[in-house]
């Protein structure tokens, strides 16, 4: 859960990762009332980080999902396509690949618009995405 800023007032930002085949991102709003699912279909959303109008979504499916602030999917990161590594916690470190993820589990972006993400792993492992410009 997340207060989401790309709104005014802002919003909470909720990840909903159990409902049905698909998970989802729920918008409340501060007094906690429903006000819309946001975007489906995200595997199983664990967190978001937002900067700007942007929002990075992890997902325990292997991927980063990034949307802009109409909530349309702009760039997928690390999408990890083996399901023998995909949201398994036990890969080896020597199996790792680099920018592919096993189970992302949190991001957050610093004031460059670089990306870490935290990827699930029984070793732990934090990869900087650099932003490109």
């Amino acid at each position: 859960m997340a207060l989401d800023t790309r709104y005014d007032p802002p919003r909470l930002l909720i990840c909903d990762r159990n409902h049905g085949p698909k998970g989802r991102l729920l918008h409340y709003d501060l007094d906690g009332n429903f006000i819309a699912e946001v975007v489906t279909g995200l595997g199983m959303p664990t967190a978001v980080a937002i900067q700007g109008d942007y929002v990075s979504v992890t997902d325990l499916h292997g991927r980063v999902v990034v949307l802009d602030k109409d909530n349309t999917i702009v760039a997928v990161l690390g999408y990890n396509a083996d399901p023998a590594t995909r949201m398994n916690f036990n890969v080896p470190q020597d199996k790792w690949i680099e920018g592919i993820f096993n189970g992302t589990h949190g991001s957050y972006w610093d004031k460059d618009g670089n990306l870490y993400v935290q990827d699930w792993n029984v070793s732990g492992r934090i990869m900087k995405l650099v932003r490109v410009k």
